[in-house]
């Protein structure tokens, strides 16, 4: 039998040395042959895919879009001291992906023949007797406390979220997604008076913000056309049904933690799921609302601005990611009926309009129409970072320039960000594109199966459609929770 050889992912003899590489971001779609990589690219498992410095081929390239990365650091010329930062460590994220995909893959072992059913008949069997014997011996958290630590060690020294989330791939259980979640609400944790204890339930609760999708199908979860009524019904159900599983399998020192699963997709002004609960717009909070049973706990609003902010900075079924100046805008205008607003004006502080490695086009000044790499964000000044001009309004090389717009007297809108997909320049007839997507482009052939989402970019559906087949009262019941277990909460 003729072996079969895998595809090569680059030139066996054009490698570049890594000391030699220079740094920018690109999205896949822009990638083409004969580019080098400038970073080293992992599997889930956490071998190496591709070295940094290889020259890519057309196969390789394929294979990459095949794993899921939808964005790489490639090299530039003229941009030997950029370097795209790693707002956690690359062994870190590797360590924490690989043993979250283990913890998935231990629970829905366990939980296979609850896959899509109904909720009411989920909780059920999480209360019965067999699921609480399979999961005695299991503490979910115990398995992640010690990458939570390091988190924690990594994360106290950041003061800039730059391009945390062009580090994520697409899949069922969203596991880079969760890490991502659980890196950006700890870095917001650390510029606000938090305890170090609550700083650690926070980053354990988002790490496992979303395992009730554990009892969502694949093919549900990632479903492109329209959902019905009984797949929404379980999607919605996934904070309650987390909260419950968790319950059942962490120990009580963690038990604060299970409400980032369970409060993740409340809202400020009572308008969120499970449960209904208000917030309260504040950092500080009264003892009364400490212990209010109709009130969000903080670590929750942390999170659920993290897990919002890292939705919006990527693809979905439905849209392209937004950009970074536009993610902040949108975090600004759910700011105070969405999203504590306290709490998301200290997140903007840290969230940069532009992100280091991505392409950004002059708009005000001698340079206007000309196109540049961002160097890196400016501290005090998130939307007027520090540019490097390479290229002309016509795509030509000129001579850089660097330009740092917090120290200039150019407008606030002096650059915006090259959208995907809109080719500025051909250099070496390779036509480059940015790491920023367009912004809420819904996919023609999506749009009749999102035409309920609202602005939030959470689902809005009418009370007549989730009464049918009994669903509201299956979504009432899930989003139930005892007095008892809020009173070990306050205790």
């Amino acid at each position: 039998m003729e072996r079969v050889r895998p595809p090569r992912i680059g030139a066996r003899s054009a490698r570049i040395p890594v000391g030699d590489l220079r740094m920018r971001l690109s999205r896949i779609e822009g990638i083409q042959p004969g580019m080098h990589l400038a970073e080293h690219i992992y599997l889930d498992d956490g071998r190496l895919l591709a070295a940094a410095g290889t020259a890519l081929t057309q196969d390789g390239i394929n294979v990459i879009k095949a794993q899921g990365f939808t964005t790489l650091v490639v090299h530039e010329d003229d941009t030997e001291d950029i370097e795209v930062p790693e707002v956690i460590s690359g062994d870190l994220r590797r360590d924490l992906s690989v043993r979250l995909r283990q913890t998935y893959d231990v629970v829905r072992r366990r939980l296979t023949s609850q896959v899509d059913k109904p909720p009411t008949q989920i909780l059920k069997s999480i209360h019965g007797a067999d699921l609480q014997r399979d999961f005695a011996s299991i503490n979910l958290y115990q398995w992640l406390e010690p990458l939570a630590e390091t988190m924690l060690v990594e994360l106290a020294s950041v003061s800039v979220i730059d391009g945390l989330s062009m580090w994520r791939r697409p899949d069922p259980f969203q596991i880079d997604h969760s890490v991502n979640v659980a890196a950006a609400s700890i870095a917001l944790a650390f510029q606000i008076p938090v305890s170090g204890q609550r700083r650690t339930e926070l980053g354990l609760g988002a790490l496992l913000h979303d395992i009730g999708m554990v009892f969502v199908s694949p093919q549900t979860a990632t479903k492109e056309g329209t959902l019905t009524v009984a797949e929404m019904s379980r999607i919605l159900a996934h904070p309650r049904l987390g909260y419950a599983l968790l319950q059942i399998s962490s120990s009580s020192v963690w038990f604060i933690s299970n409400h980032v699963a369970l409060q993740h997709h409340e809202r400020q002004d009572g308008q969120g799921y499970p449960r209904g609960l208000f917030g309260t717009n504040r950092i500080s909070r009264s003892e009364q609302e400490m212990f209010d049973p109709e009130r969000i706990v903080q670590i929750a609003e942390i999170a659920a601005i993290a897990e919002t902010f890292e939705a919006l900075s990527t693809d979905r079924p439905y849209r392209r990611a937004l950009p970074a100046e536009e993610v902040r805008a949108k975090l600004r205008s759910m700011s105070g009926h969405h999203l504590n607003a306290e709490l998301v004006e200290v997140f903007l502080r840290i969230l940069p309009a532009y992100h280091t490695g991505s392409i950004v086009r002059m708009r005000a000044g001698d340079m206007a129409g000309c196109s540049g790499v961002v160097m890196e964000p400016t501290k005090d000044h998130m939307e007027r970072p520090r540019v490097r001009v390479l290229w002309s309004p016509k795509g030509e090389r000129i001579k850089r320039e660097d330009i740092d717009l917090a120290s200039s007297d150019l407008p606030g809108s002096a650059i915006q960000t090259v959208t995907d997909g809109e080719s500025i320049f051909r250099l070496e007839g390779l036509t480059r594109y940015t790491v920023a997507s367009v912004g809420a482009v819904v996919d023609p052939k999506h749009a009749d199966a999102f035409a309920n989402y609202s602005d939030d970019d959470m689902p809005a559906f009418p009370a007549e459609l989730l009464m049918t087949e009994n669903v509201l009262e299956e979504l009432q019941e899930v989003g139930r929770d005892s007095e008892e277990q809020r009173a070990k909460l306050t205790a």
